[in-house]
């Protein structure tokens, strides 16, 4: 017990040592405040982006009660009718705009007399209370000028959530890749520079004939690298957090792609020299991890390249992620990545281990 206990204080006085000392690193603190940068604008990068664009109104047309021309009226929405319910939630879930669903449930162009057109609303789960009554309210007037009829909502609003089956490509997509673009900017750049300094400082050779383990020094890395990610990313989830539907999956998912992306950032400082060559790689390691998440999204490449690319460590750890935004996901969409990411963190953290045996025994 002495021995577990001693051997948790060497990895936490590590640790402790290079939390203190990040303060005072320009390049740490750089990538701290890159990273919070990067979470908030990804967050309001829709808003950002949207200017002047007509909030969109789907129009839910089971009966077949309305041809195109019934529609042409519409002039304050983006809009379009679906005949089929799956498409209709499919257009409506992770909707990066204000949107509003209506189910016709009687026919607008010859309604019961002397009584109003009652709709049912649907919503994005994002929407607040002030976007949904004044899209309700600009609803009711638009579509009751054009039809010439008086226009009504069902109390009870439809909230529609989204689910693993969807491709997300709105605000979920856009908050997880935010996060995921922190993660991989504090486990690249942050990591391989703490290790370089270590190695400028000559620490390594001095690990060898102390009470410290090469294993005491990398978890003790790792930590460091992981209290100034948790940090930054805890900052990052007030901004998201009105998105999150599940905080404990959100959670797990965050923790596993802190390590999945910190340990090759630590193994990347084993094998570089100076701190030159880690602006370097860092650049050249952070394409092939974040462009893989957009083609998965696009799905434009040959299917057999597909299937591979939906392992990619960055793509899994994206599904997992989403698995927080998703309404009651089947454990069956993320057992096998849980599984899988952590696998591969303890597989990275060995050949971590053995590199830099290697190169202490070799002086390096």
């Amino acid at each position: 017990m002495n021995k577990k206990f001693r051997n948790i204080r060497i990895v936490l006085a590590i640790a402790w040592k290079d939390i203190l000392e990040g303060w005072k690193n320009k390049v740490i603190i750089t990538a701290v405040i890159t990273a919070l940068f990067l979470v908030v604008f990804y967050t309001y990068l829709p808003d950002l982006t949207r200017g002047d664009e007509l909030p969109l109104m789907v129009i839910f047309d089971p009966y077949d009660y309305i041809s195109f021309e019934d529609t042409t009226g519409i002039k304050d929405f983006n809009y379009r009718v679906e005949k089929i319910e799956q498409n209709f939630l499919y257009v409506l879930r992770d909707m990066e705009t204000p949107v509003i669903g209506l189910l016709l449930e009687e026919d607008p162009l010859n309604p019961t007399a002397n009584s109003p057109l009652i709709l049912q609303g649907y919503y994005p789960y994002w929407m607040k209370s002030s976007q949904i009554e004044d899209i309700k309210s600009s609803a009711e007037m638009t579509l009751g000028n054009l039809w010439e009829i008086s226009i009504e909502f069902y109390d009870d609003m439809i909230i529609v959530y989204p689910v693993m089956e969807n491709y997300a490509f709105g605000k979920t997509f856009i908050a997880s890749i935010g996060l995921l673009l922190q993660l991989t900017i504090m486990g690249l750049s942050m990591a391989p520079q703490l290790i370089v300094e270590e190695k400028d400082s000559q620490t390594l050779q001095a690990i060898v004939v102390s009470p410290a383990t090469l294993g005491h020094f990398i978890l003790g890395k790792t930590l460091a690298v992981l209290f100034y990610t948790m940090l930054t990313t805890a900052i990052g989830l007030i901004f998201v957090g009105p998105l999150i539907i599940h905080w404990g999956l959100t959670l797990a998912a965050l923790f596993i792609g802190m390590l999945v992306i910190i340990t090759p950032g630590i193994l990347l400082g084993t094998l570089l020299e100076n701190k030159q060559q880690i602006q370097i790689w860092v650049w050249v390691m952070f394409i092939p991890i974040m462009l893989p998440m957009f083609f998965s999204i696009v799905r434009i490449l040959p299917e057999g390249l597909m299937n591979v690319l939906d392992w990619w460590p960055t793509v899994a750890l994206a599904r997992l992620l989403r698995t927080g935004f998703t309404l009651n996901p089947p454990i069956n969409t993320y057992k096998m990545e849980i599984i899988y990411l952590v696998s591969l963190t303890l597989i990275l953290f060995g050949i971590t281990l053995w590199v830099i045996k290697k190169k202490t025994i070799k002086g390096a």
